[in-house]
Parts: structure tokens; sequence; C-alpha cells
């Protein structure tokens, strides 16, 4: 195939390499939303091929505005512009057995005579530097002094910054070029603030955006920590020096890909901002949406079958600018490419304004209908348009009474979903049929707090590092907990908890499983006693966990499952049963419950592509595969899984997910074999172009 060269426009793109073999690659034109012929809002990919002369067989990096860095073969590398078709030869890099590229930059464009790339490695106290033009490269070692090792440098305001790893700490450290002496000169500039959400895999990305210098955290769970659990965004203050947490990045867009990370303004109106698209490996393309703490999946190409290798982004270079044509309307444009902004679109928002005045009219006659025609109409509103509803004059309020969160979620149909992540100072209850929202203060009102588990209207929350309590959200009521036996540090891990019965009642048991890094502890408490027992102990060798696998009490047992999908069986008399997963390596994702006396494993595969349901046999102990769990809806999620009777035909023999499909709860039905979608005929065979609602668990009112 002959090369083709992309063209300058204002979108990333994604390149996919095949492995072994660098002359066949695909870019992909990110056109994030528009809107398809059915109406709904879909997410388009541009495939453009592009055929390079040489093979790429090491190392490919985009290292500043659409260049990428090519190692090929016995040290010959270059730089590259896939826009323009530019290729610029560095000289031979001689690299030790070691020396495993992980990053690189440019501290400029080539076309500046100081332009200067720099190489940093994995696991090596070296950093590799040259000018572009010089014939050799120099190395300097980082041995002797405080850094360790550097990673994610990122150019801002004409200085490089990169994330140091310095004996257990990692600081953020400015780097300066000094040609004249032939060498670099760090300066540290404080340490990087930790992730409040915990997790013993834990990726950090430095971006520069407008000027300023943000730290994205990707925190990963799950089976081989393949999942992203929670996204993390810091800024840094150069006057204060400090980090501060940012909870919206406005019309930026972030890009992390497996090496580095790059933000991109929104300029057309079909590139949403506030959102971070990262890339995992195993080529589909994630979004993660800032306010609503969502991430949305798609797969750009799904006929791309292995050796293809996961996606890195490609930046090109561009400026936007505006600039008033000749009949006064102003012109936008990006690197010379005209953005067609609807004009007609602007017109409707005027003509919005001028009729305001009309719409207020046609309120007050709305509000002089009989009074049972106004109460018909209140019965037929959403939660927030009823609000509105009584907010227009008395006559609305007397047939509209206030209405209690509570009460909607008792007579729902549905369980709702209960979010509450840490570092915000509030709680939000989703219904996810009506796809409404409701917010509530955090305890204490405080934005250092972590839900861990919900369970019969209760929520077991941690505060800082140490302190553990159980609240509900309706009646306010908390009751705080002693002290872990292992100190206050150790709760920072909890993985997962079970009670038996309301935390409110008498003879209330509380399980407990905390990561203490050396093992995995398992804690009991009589809530009435307030007195805690540690007596099962298991180091990591024994047991592969993660946060938020719930152990389950059935029949006076405490069972556990583990990442493998091993189950653990804990007897009253101190045994201990070991009972290997149904299946060897392929499930993703697992989560155990219990329903109606009966222990039961949920098993999922990549992307949904197929679930499986066991019982656990207590008598021969073995998982015995269930293809029909009766009337009842089984809810899984990362903080609480339970059964429920169901209240709807539809829903019975299903598997319900906290995932959402344009705004439609997601199931999987036992007996299609197939996901479905809530109040729709939409039909699917994976969870691709889905979104999960993240730091979120099902929640019944008690």
């Amino acid at each position: 195939m002959e090369d083709k060269i992309l063209e300058r426009v204002p979108h990333p793109w994604l390149l996919f390499r095949k492995v072994g073999d660098g002359r066949n690659q695909i870019f992909f034109d990110k056109r994030m939303i528009r809107q398809g012929k059915d109406g709904r809002n879909h997410v388009f990919f541009k495939k453009k091929m592009l055929t390079r002369g040489q093979s790429i067989k090491t190392h490919l990096s985009c290292c500043m505005e659409g260049w990428f860095f090519i190692m090929e073969y016995q040290g010959r590398c270059c730089l590259w512009n896939p826009v323009t078709g530019e290729t610029i030869r560095l000289p031979l890099l001689g690299l030790k057995l070691k020396q495993n590229i992980y990053s690189c930059i440019l501290s400029s464009p080539p076309g500046d005579p100081d332009s200067t790339i720099l190489i940093f490695f994995l696991s090596d106290p070296s950093v590799m530097f040259c000018r572009v033009g010089d014939q050799q490269w120099t190395e300097q070692s980082l041995t002797g002094g405080d850094i360790e090792s550097l990673c994610s440098p990122v150019c801002c305001n004409t200085k490089l910054y990169a994330i140091a790893f310095i004996d257990h700490r990692v600081e953020l450290v400015g780097i300066d070029l000094n040609y004249g002496e032939g060498h670099l000169a760090f300066h540290l500039h404080g340490t990087l603030p930790s992730p409040k959400d915990c997790s013993s895999c834990t990726r950090s990305y430095l971006v520069e955006s407008c000027g300023e210098i943000f730290v994205i955290y990707l925190v990963h769970g799950g089976k081989e920590y393949l999942e992203v659990t929670g996204i993390e965004v810091f800024k840094f203050d150069f006057l204060l020096m400090e980090w501060r947490e940012v909870e919206s990045i406005r019309d930026r867009v972030f890009f992390v890909d497996e090496r580095a990370a790059y933000s991109y303004r929104a300029v057309k109106p079909e590139t949403e901002g506030n959102r971070i698209y990262f890339t995992l490996n195993d080529r589909s393309l994630y979004s993660f949406h800032m306010q609503d703490n969502t991430v949305s999946v798609s797969l750009p190409f799904p006929d791309l079958k292995s050796p293809w290798t996961s996606p890195v982004w490609v930046m090109p270079s561009c400026s936007y600018r505006s600039s008033p044509t000749v009949d006064g309307e102003t012109k936008h444009e990006i690197d010379g490419v005209n953005l067609d902004i609807n004009s007609e679109r602007i017109k409707d928002i005027v003509l919005y304004a001028e009729c305001h005045d009309e719409n207020a009219q046609e309120t007050c006659r709305l509000c002089e209908l009989p009074l049972d025609m106004l109460s018909s109409i209140a019965r037929c509103l959403t939660f927030h348009d009823y609000i509105s509803f009584r907010l227009l004059d008395r006559a609305c309020r007397s047939v509209a009474p206030p209405i209690r969160i509570k009460e909607l979620a008792r007579n729902s149909e549905l369980p709702w979903l209960i979010f509450c992540k840490k570092g915000q100072d509030e709680c939000k209850l989703i219904d996810p049929l009506r796809q409404e929202s409701y917010l509530m203060n955090n305890p204490n009102k405080s934005n250092e707090v972590r839900m861990c588990y919900s369970k019969h209207g209760w929520c077991l929350m941690l505060q800082g590092d140490g302190a553990v309590y159980l609240w509900n959200p309706f009646t306010k009521k908390t009751i705080p907990l002693p002290e872990s036996p292992h100190g206050p540090r150790p709760c920072r891990l909890i993985i997962g908890c079970e009670f038996l019965s309301s935390p409110d009642s008498s003879n209330c048991i509380l399980v407990l499983v905390c990561d203490l890094v050396a093992y995995t502890s398992f804690d009991y408490i009589n809530i009435e006693l307030g007195t805690w027992e540690s007596d099962v102990m298991f180091d990591w060798t024994d047991l592969k966990v993660t946060q938020n696998n719930n152990p389950v009490l059935c029949n006076g047992d405490v069972c556990f499952l583990d990442l493998k999908g091993t189950l653990m069986v804990f007897k009253p008399d101190d045994s201990v049963w070991e009972v290997q997963s149904p299946f060897h390596s392929s499930h993703h994702q697992s989560f155990l419950l219990e329903a109606n006396g009966k222990l039961l494993a949920v098993f999922l595969g990549f992307m949904g592509k197929w679930l499986k349901v066991f019982e656990f046999d207590f008598s021969d102990t073995i998982w015995v595969e269930v293809d029909n769990v009766g009337c009842k809806t089984l809810y899984i999620s990362r903080i609480s899984s339970f059964a429920a009777t169901a209240t709807r035909e539809e829903m019975k023999n299903v598997v319900c997910v906290p995932r959402f499909y344009e705004d439609k709860l997601v199931y999987y039905c036992l007996s299609s074999r197939k996901w479905h979608c809530y109040g729709s005929n939409v039909v699917l065979d994976d969870l691709y172009n889905t979104k999960e609602q993240l730091y979120s668990g099902w929640f019944v009112p008690s």
C-alpha cells in the first residue's frame, strides 16, 4: 500500500501497530460524538491506513505535537511526523542490556536550534539526550543523587518536568538543559499527592494543558488489575507550590495511553470537554466523564485482532484562532482548517431569550387549570420536574405535596445505586429507571470519606485512614466502630465487608477484610458489644485479593472469593475449605452473593461477552452451573451484591450491573443469554458502547 499522509485536522488520532511489524499501521480520526440516523448519539471513527518504509521493531512513542520517536534495529532511530511524512535521523543509540525505553520528550519542535530529545528508561537510573542534529547521545547517570528514576515527562511554558521516584517518595521535578556544561540539572518541586482511592496498582501521568500541569491517576483493580476502578486528577499551583484536586477540566480533554498523557481543548461542537479518553491493553477505547464519574467503552475497529497492539495517541500540532470575515461574522480556524460552527443554533438561543416572556405567560395559563387536572399532571412528572412544578405557584403546591426521597426509593421497582467518591463531601443516590440523581451530605460533611460496602440500607464508611463507621443515609444515624486491632493505618485498604443483619439490630456480626500488605486479615466484631476478633490471616501466596471483594455470611460460614475465583470457606470450628474456581483463567470479573441460604457466584467474561452463574454444593464441595434463578434478580457491583425478588416479569431470572446504554439500565437475561436494556427492545451481545457508574453500589433503604 502506498504511503498516505494524514490531513491536518483538529482531532487526535489513534495509532494501532502490529507486533514485530511496523510497516502496517492504522490511524483513526477520533470524531467524538455525532448524531446517527436513528437519532441517538454515537461515536464515529474515520479510518485511514498508512505504511512506513521500514519496520519498527522495538519502540514507538509520541514525544511532542505529532512527532514520534522510533527505535528500529541495531540502534537506528529517528523522529517521524505522520502528518507531514517528515523523518529526521538521530545518532545511533547504543543501549545496555537492561535499558528498556519507557518514555521520551522533545524540549521544543525540531525546527528550534536548541530542540533536544530526552529518553527515560524503565527501572534504570539514567537519562539519555541529544540535540536534533548532534552526532552522538549523552548519557547522564542518576546514581549518587536522590533521584532513582524518572518518567512521564512534559513540557510546560518552555520548561521540562517529570515524575521522580526518590526513596519511596514520588515528586515533581524540573529539568534544566545546560547546553554549555553538557548535563541536565534537576530541581524538586514537592511530593505528588496520594490518590484518595487506594489500590496496590495505580498509574500516574503528568499532562500539560494551557500552561498548567496536571497529574492523572488511573486506579486499577479486578483480576490482574485489568479494570480501571477510579480516576483522579490534581493540578499543581506554581504560586503556592502545592497540588489541588480538580473535579472538572471544563472545555479540555485529556488523552492517556500506556506511556503518556496529552491535552486538547474542545473546540468543535461534536467534541465534548471535561472527559479523559484512555486506552488499556485490549484495543478498546475508554472515556471517563468527570462530571458524573462514568466510564464509557467502545471498540473502534471490531475486526482488529492480534497481533495488533493497544493503540497510542497521535497529537497533531494545531493552533486555534478566530478572525472576523468581510460580512462581519467570525471565522474559526485550526491550522487553516475552517470550523463550520452552526450559526442557526446561535439564532435559536437568541429566539429562546426573546420568547422568554411568552413562556411566562404560558406558565400563568397553566396555573389557571382546574385542580384535578393539575393533580393529574403532577402524578406524571419526574422528580426534578415535580420539584419545578411545585415552585410555580400556590395552586400547584396544593396538589403536589412535598415528596421524600426515601419514599421514592422504597416504592421503586428496582434498588437504587448509591455513589460516594472519596474527596467529595456529598453522596449521590441514582434512580436507575429514571436516570435521576439526588444529592445528600456525607456524614460529618467530610470530603475524606469513602464508601466500602452497602447492605440492609446501611453503608460502611471509611474516613481518612482509620475511622470506620456505619451510616444510614435516610435516617442519618451513624454507628462508630472501635479502632482496628491492627492499628489505624491498615484500615486504609479495606477490601470487603459483610454483615448478616441490620447493624442496629441485636447481635449483628460484621466481618471486615483488610489488606495488610504482608497478609490479609479477616476481622470480626459484634457491633452491640464493640469488640474485635482477628483469628484468620492469610499471606499473599495463599489468597489473591483486591479491593471490593466482599465476603458472604452463608449458614454460619464466612465465604470469600479471591481474584482467581478460588472459594475460601471459613467454618465455625476454625477449619478452612479451599475450592478451586470452575474456570482456569478465562473470567474477567467474579462476584459472590447469598440467595435464600444458597451461595451463588457470578462470573463474567471480558466486556460481558459471556456470563455464568454457579451454585456451591456444600455437601460435595463443588460448583454447579445454574441457568435459572427463578423469580430472583441478582444485583452485582464492586461494593455490594445481593439477590432480590423481582417485582416485574421482565426482571425475573436476570443479573443487573451498574451500567447504562442510552440512559437505560443494562441487565443480562439468563434465559436469552443476551444483554437487555430496561424498558427498551435493545439487545446487546456484550457491554461495548455502555457506560459504567464508578464508585457505586446497589442500595435498598431500610
